[in-house]
């Protein structure tokens, strides 16, 4: 069963004429004033005389000590009652404060990921004619709740960042850079048969179909609008992956490596992990060598 409090005996912000305890400090010794003084004053009959008021003074005495205590019991249920109110005023303020706490963070966090660099790039058809895409920072808001999902209107501001979504991150460019590694170590084999080297050319496209998967789904991840470039004919349903070189791969991975880089400057996360692996593909992105077969650009990929 469910316990209430006796309004009687509790306390709220209200006024304080309205305290049950207040209420209280005043009826009680008043009561006991008259319980304990009718006794004594039923013997004596009522004058006004100057020894009617000295007869009253002895014979009351303890009816007006018990009557006292309604003085410091007064002020002791106003000072708690003070208190009290004291404390909703701060709790009002919290409150007032949480929400506003929370909408200068967005604010301040998405004129920030404003800032991050975008990326304009130029790819020849097939017919010869050019088209242009430019990778910019499309969806702030979804990256500000991916980063800070303890911020919130009721809870307030929380500059504590998810751990998934640097682990993302971090997990998504260790495998790049270990396929990219496992294509660099392929690229040095002396191959002892025709058959071996066509293996391991296959090898290298497929590898380099799931490094471009994860590339663009970082893309996606951060809120880029990357301009329709994964897509074939700009469908949805058809995620292509066949870039026109190694070369327009590089810059395509180095700007996401700089994305990134920046973001977690933003952030100000310090993870060694993570920027030794952006290091190490930024390395290869600005390297000449290239390494991945010719045919590899002409694969593509179907997401369903």
């Amino acid at each position: 069963m469910k316990k209430t409090k006796s309004k009687l005996f509790g306390f709220n912000d209200e006024d304080l004429s309205q305290q049950g305890p207040f209420k209280l400090a005043i009826i009680i010794p008043i009561l006991l004033f008259f319980i304990t003084g009718v006794p004594v004053w039923c013997d004596y009959t009522i004058g006004f005389s100057k020894a009617s008021y000295v007869t009253f003074l002895e014979i009351s005495q303890f009816p007006l000590y018990l009557l006292s205590i309604s003085i410091p019991a007064v002020a002791i249920v106003a000072h708690i009652h003070r208190t009290i109110q004291t404390a909703k005023q701060i709790q009002l303020t919290i409150d007032k404060n949480l929400p506003d706490s929370f909408y200068t963070q967005l604010k301040a966090m998405v004129d920030l990921f404003k800032t991050l660099p975008s990326t304009k790039l130029t790819r020849v058809n097939n017919d010869g004619t050019l088209k242009n895409y430019t990778f910019e920072m499309q969806y702030t808001y979804k990256l500000f709740y991916s980063i800070y999902k303890e911020s919130s209107a009721e809870s307030g501001a929380s500059f504590k960042v998810d751990t998934s979504f640097t682990g993302g991150f971090t997990s998504q460019f260790q495998e790049i850079e270990k396929r990219l590694n496992y294509v660099k170590f392929l690229a040095n084999i002396n191959h002892s048969s025709q058959t071996e080297a066509v293996l391991c050319e296959g090898m290298k496209g497929q590898l380099f179909v799931e490094i471009a998967t994860r590339i663009q789904s970082i893309y996606l991840f951060i809120g880029y609008d990357t301009d329709g470039f994964f897509y074939e004919n700009n469908s949805p349903s058809d995620l292509a992956m066949s870039f026109k070189s190694e070369d327009e791969f590089k810059v395509v991975l180095s700007s996401i490596v700089r994305i990134v880089d920046h973001l977690f400057g933003l952030l100000n996360i310090k993870d060694n992990a993570i920027e030794l692996t952006l290091k190490n593909l930024l390395a290869y992105a600005l390297h000449t060598d290239c390494f991945f077969p010719e045919k590899a650009f002409t694969i593509s990929a179907s997401k369903k």
